[in-house]
């Protein structure tokens, strides 16, 4: 024999079987489903929190690399008038065999100073990452601590 729930005689529950349910029983009804309601309003927002960061992170690796972009070309560019200038120099000798010392230095100098600004992007870039990705994680144990503090108070009713 199967009764329903509203027809069970539970005192300290504030229901009275066929008697009715007191109205502190249905204020803490409304309030758990309020509850439930804004648990699933909040578990809807960690989609969007991570799209957000995932968009971030692109628009981010955009900007590196147009940063990336922009120093090659300026290495290029002084790469290519170190050499004009070694070449003007070694014409101006007259002599086929004879390199510009200095110009050769200046051009190692630089390249050396590429490479460890490159190194340094690189390293700057994978802290970028590193920073959003912990961004992101706060963020979600945020939306969890949220979450378990509402199921705490729903509990509670």
């Amino acid at each position: 024999m199967s009764r329903k729930k509203n027809n069970t005689w539970h005192p300290a529950s504030g229901q009275y079987g066929w008697l009715g349910s007191t109205k502190g029983y249905k204020q803490s009804e409304r309030a758990k489903t309020e509850i439930d309601r804004l648990i699933k309003t909040i578990e809807s927002r960690r989609p969007q929190i991570q799209q957000y960061y995932n968009e971030i992170g692109s628009m981010t690796e955009s900007q590196n690399e147009l940063k990336n972009l922009t120093e090659l070309d300026r290495f290029l560019d002084t790469s290519y008038n170190l050499e004009r200038e070694s070449e003007k120099k070694i014409a101006k000798t007259n002599l086929a065999t004879i390199t510009d010392v200095d110009g050769e230095r200046k051009k190692e100098s630089f390249q050396d100073q590429r490479k460890r600004d490159v190194e340094l992007a690189n390293i700057t870039q994978d802290m970028q990452r590193i920073n959003l990705g912990q961004k992101e994680k706060t963020d979600l144990y945020q939306l969890d601590n949220l979450i378990n503090q509402l199921n705490v108070e729903r509990s509670r009713y």
